[in-house]
C-alpha cells in the first residue's frame, strides 16, 4: 500500500512540467498557416496567417465585402487563441493543435481548420 504515498509526489512533480509546456504554447504556432478547406458559408473567415516568435501575427481574412489584412498580437494557451489588432474587435477562438500541422479553431458553432505550410 505504499503506492498511495507516491501519488501526491507525482502530482507535485507533474505540475511544473505542465506549466512549462503551457507557457510555451505560442511557439507551437510559429510559421505560416492556411485555411483548408475554405468554408463557403462563413461571413468572416481567416484565409491565411503568419504567427511570429515575438507574439505578433499577420493574417488575411475573408469578409462579406472583401478580404482584409489583420496585424497584431496573439496568445495561444493550448486551448484558446486570442487575436488582438489595434482598433479592431479581439477575436477569441477555442483552439486545438494537432501533431504540429493542424490548427482547429472554434467560434460558436463555426469550425475552421488551418494547416501549417
Amino acid at each position: 500500500m505504499r503506492g498511495n504515498g507516491s501519488l501526491p509526489t507525482l502530482r507535485l512533480l507533474g505540475a511544473p512540467i505542465m506549466v512549462a509546456v503551457l507557457a510555451g504554447c505560442n511557439s507551437m504556432l510559429v510559421g505560416n498557416w492556411k485555411t483548408d478547406p475554405m468554408p463557403s458559408d462563413e461571413p468572416f473567415c481567416p484565409i491565411q496567417a503568419e504567427f511570429k516568435e515575438d507574439g505578433t501575427y499577420q493574417a488575411t481574412a475573408r469578409k462579406q465585402d472583401g478580404d482584409v489584412i489583420l496585424r497584431g498580437t496573439y496568445d495561444f494557451n493550448g486551448f484558446r487563441l486570442l487575436l488582438k489588432a489595434p482598433h479592431k474587435i479581439d477575436r477569441k477562438y477555442g483552439a486545438s493543435w494537432w501533431f504540429g500541422k493542424i490548427l482547429k479553431l472554434r467560434h460558436g458553432d463555426k469550425r475552421i481548420t488551418m494547416r501549417k505550410q
